[in-house]
């Protein structure tokens, strides 16, 4: 039984976190696939070997042999026809050596029969020596013995190491979930020899095992490698950074960008000041303008007319009042007849073009000025975007 270590944990027991079972189950499913391809399972091929199997006739049953009990051994495989593969080759020993020869099994004569195939054709090798290399059509192959030989012994060639997994391991691995929800995996594997299949299955795990955390750490040193890479890259950028910004600074006289950021923002802010009076001016400008041009009386507007800041349109405007009170003073006693009364009047208007004039001029000025603010304004939000 093999615990895997899954990405994420479940709890069957809350409803809204068993989403979360599909998660590990799905972690499981894919260790179980990893566990039977090829790729694991050659590792472990390499520790237990069965490239060739041994059985002995025994009261009329076929008994294999395996480890300390097998008499030969059998090396310098070379597999030249694949049809070999699987089929009992039965050894004879012989008083100076040994005779190869191949007795097809009754099922086999059946399938030839029905299926009309083309039969194995293993002819009888006589007079072999031990310890010596031996050729035929299908194999090239040494036999060394332990022990004197005294009964014939069958012999299975199973290829290379894929052909094994093929046909010989991959129908008798199973691994399954052990239980719902758990990361426990169940390895069994079916062999005749109980040694063997303890052996496969201690291989197979240690293989698994260890390209876990082999892979694990391929992984890590390629994420590694890249987060040195692009350290190095960013160090690199950084110091180019560092030195522009140092240029930059030294070409502008910006002892620092704080500090220059925040003489932009009072410059900002003094700007949109002089626009809120200018806008102040241009209203108050239009309301004088109006009184001047209805011929109204000033007083009612007097206190705001200081804000203008003009000193020659004040002084025409304080005249301006002057003469408005002293007409107010001769309608009371004269007709509009009344020769002061018409002189008089003749200079407020006069005193009205001109304060008209002033107010028009001073309108235009405003306007100038307010799109000079507005230059400068925009020249100093680019020099806080650059900054």
């Amino acid at each position: 039984i093999l615990k895997v270590k899954s990405r994420a944990k479940s709890n069957t027991d809350d409803v809204i976190k068993s989403t979360m079972t599909n998660s590990v189950t799905k972690d499981v499913v894919e260790e179980i696939t990893l566990l039977k391809t090829f790729k694991i399972n050659q590792k472990a091929l390499d520790v237990v070997n069965f490239s060739v199997q041994y059985f002995i006739k025994e009261n009329y049953k076929t008994k294999e042999l395996y480890g300390k009990d097998v008499p030969i051994t059998i090396k310098n495989i070379k597999i030249l026809d694949p049809k070999i593969i699987g089929k009992h080759i039965i050894l004879t020993p012989t008083d100076d050596g040994y005779s190869l020869s191949y007795k097809i099994p009754y099922l086999q004569k059946i399938k030839y029969l029905i299926f009309k195939s083309k039969k194995f054709d293993f002819p009888t090798i006589e007079h072999q020596k031990f310890n010596k290399k031996i050729h035929t059509k299908y194999a090239d192959l040494t036999i060394e013995t332990k022990e004197k030989l005294t009964a014939p012994i069958e012999f299975v060639l199973q290829g290379d190491k894929r052909s094994i997994f093929e046909n010989f391991i991959h129908n008798k691995l199973e691994a399954t979930q052990l239980e719902k929800d758990t990361s426990l995996i169940k390895i069994s594997f079916e062999d005749t020899i109980p040694e063997r299949a303890n052996l496969y299955i201690d291989a197979l795990t240690k293989s698994f095992i260890n390209y876990s955390i082999e892979s694990k750490n391929n992984q890590n040193d390629k994420t590694l490698n890249f987060i040195v890479k692009e350290l190095t890259n960013i160090k690199g950028e950084l110091k180019d950074s560092e030195k522009q910004l140092e240029t930059l600074q030294v070409s502008r006289n910006i002892a620092k960008p704080s500090e220059q950021a925040a003489l932009y923002i009072r410059k900002l802010s003094d700007i949109e000041i002089e626009i809120s009076e200018n806008k102040l001016k241009k209203k108050l400008i239009a309301n004088l303008i109006n009184f001047v041009q209805n011929n109204y009386n000033l007083d009612a507007i007097a206190p705001s007319i200081s804000k203008l800041q003009d000193e020659s349109t004040l002084q025409l405007i304080s005249k301006l009042q002057n003469k408005q009170s002293k007409e107010q003073e001769l309608i009371e006693e004269y007709t509009d007849q009344y020769p002061k009364l018409q002189t008089l009047r003749r200079q407020i208007n006069s005193l009205r073009n001109k304060i008209e004039y002033n107010l028009k001029s001073l309108r235009t000025n405003i306007e100038y000025e307010n799109a000079n603010l507005a230059k400068r304004k925009l020249s100093y939000e680019n020099e806080m975007k650059s900054l």
